[in-house]
C-alpha cells in the first residue's frame, strides 16, 4: 500500500494518507488472490460485481480502472482481443480502434509471447488519458472497453478524460479506502515480505 502510494505521488499523482499496524497473515494463497483480482477480460457487471464484494461502489470501480494510467502488461491480455474475440478464430474486438489494433498485431503476433505493453500513451504519467484512450476505443484491455457498455461507466469515463478534473483526487480517496480492505491485527509483522517468520 505504501509503494503504490509513493509510486502514484512520485509519476505525478496526488498522495493520500494511511493507516499503518496491519499485520500479514501467516497462510497465503495465490488463488485466493487470483480469485479476488479482476481480470481484463471482465465485463462492466463481472467488474461491479467484484468490486461491490469488497465494499466499492461503481463510481469508485471507474476510479480505480484509472490506475491504468501507470504500467505495462503482457500480450496474454490483450490476444484473445486481437485474434480470437468471443470464442471466434480471426475475429478482432470490433469495439478497439482500428489503428490501434494493427499497432498491437504488430507487437503481439499470434499464438507468440509478444512485446510488453504500456498500458497508456504515457506509461509513466499518472494523468487522465487513460480516460481519454477508453473514450476513443483505445484501452488495452476488454475491461478498460467494456467500461463504455455501461451508462454510469460512459459518463464517467468521459467526465475523468478532461484536464483538470477530480480524477486524482478521487483515485486518492478511494485509494485510501482499498488500503483498509479486511484489516486486521492478527498475524505477524513479516521480517522478509515474501515468507512468514518461522
Amino acid at each position: 500500500a505504501l509503494a503504490a502510494r509513493d509510486a502514484t505521488v512520485k509519476v505525478g499523482g496526488q498522495s493520500w494518507s494511511l493507516d499503518l499496524g496491519r499485520k500479514d497473515g501467516e497462510l497465503s494463497i495465490s488463488s485466493e488472490a487470483d480469485a479476488k483480482l479482476p481480470s481484463p477480460f471482465s465485463t462492466y457487471d463481472e467488474l461491479v460485481q467484484n468490486f461491490t464484494a469488497l465494499g466499492f461502489t461503481q463510481e469508485e470501480m471507474v476510479i480505480l480502472s484509472g490506475g491504468h494510467t501507470i504500467g505495462r502488461s503482457s500480450c496474454g491480455a490483450v490476444q484473445s482481443r486481437l485474434y480470437n474475440f468471443n470464442g471466434v478464430a480471426g475475429l478482432t474486438d470490433p469495439s478497439i480502434d482500428a489503428s490501434l489494433a494493427t499497432q498491437l498485431k504488430k507487437k503481439c503476433p499470434e499464438n507468440e509471447p509478444g512485446s510488453t505493453l504500456a498500458m497508456d500513451s504515457t506509461k509513466n504519467t499518472f494523468d487522465h488519458l487513460y480516460f481519454k484512450a477508453v473514450l476513443n476505443n483505445k484501452g488495452l484491455f476488454q475491461s478498460d472497453a467494456n467500461l463504455l457498455t455501461n451508462p454510469v461507466g460512459k459518463e464517467l469515463v468521459t467526465r475523468y478524460s478532461k484536464a483538470g478534473s477530480s480524477f486524482s483526487s478521487d483515485f486518492a480517496a478511494a485509494m485510501t479506502k482499498m488500503s483498509n480492505i479486511q484489516w486486521a491485527t492478527d498475524g505477524e509483522v513479516r521480517r522478509v515480505c515474501s515468507v512468514i517468520n518461522h
